[in-house]
């Protein structure tokens, strides 16, 4: 896993909508599924398009790791650490 410590500090522009357990299905929530599993912040998980648990366990993660507020929200700071962090294992 990279270093989460400098990532806040990275501009990425995205399309952003705040996630929370229990948020309904679409492609953006199964996207941050994905992405937090790539990340290696879930063990394996069936990305059905619904925040439930492990994608919560998986915010908590990488906030965390990344030294910022642990709410299991994915919110746009953890936003932009998970996008830095798939950056750097591109």
């Amino acid at each position: 896993m990279a270093d989460l410590t400098g990532a806040r500090s990275n501009s990425v522009h995205v399309r952003f909508q705040v996630l929370s357990w229990g948020t309904g299905r679409g492609y953006r929530h199964s996207g941050t599924g994905y992405d937090l599993a790539m990340a290696g912040l879930t063990p394996q998980l069936n990305v059905d398009g619904n925040f439930g648990p492990l994608t919560e366990a998986g915010v908590k993660r990488l906030q965390q790791k990344a030294n910022i507020t642990v709410t299991g929200v994915y919110d746009e700071e953890s936003e932009v650490v998970l996008r830095a962090v798939l950056q750097t294992m591109a």
